[in-house]
């Protein structure tokens, strides 16, 4: 969380009008969720086997490190907006947000 803090405009969330380098898909419902993640990593470079540590902001679940493929398998399960995936290794943000908007950044 401190590496996103001092890179990105945060307050108690992030200011994502305030990052001109954003990538950003909007209205993205849970049953397009993989295919828009798949493409905004795609976009932003992110290699397709790159670890992941996965944030759910309102703490429904813990922080858990995944492969986006691994994680996307249980997608359509979930429901969780404000999730954070974050590839430290390659400086890697995306974010589907409270609004269900998806962005995606280098950081």
């Amino acid at each position: 969380m401190a590496m996103i803090k001092a890179a990105l405009p945060v307050i108690t969330s992030i200011d994502w009008q305030r990052v001109p380098s954003r990538l950003e898909v909007a209205g993205v419902e849970r049953d397009r969720l993989g295919q828009e993640l798949r493409g905004i990593a795609a976009r932003i470079g992110l290699p397709s086997e790159a670890a992941l540590t996965v944030i759910q902001v309102d703490d429904a679940l813990p922080a858990l490190e995944a492969r986006l493929e691994d994680w996307l398998l249980h997608a359509g399960e979930l429901d969780f907006v404000d999730t954070l995936f974050l590839s430290a290794e390659h400086g890697i943000l995306m974010h589907w947000d409270f609004y269900k908007d998806l962005y995606a950044v280098r950081l």
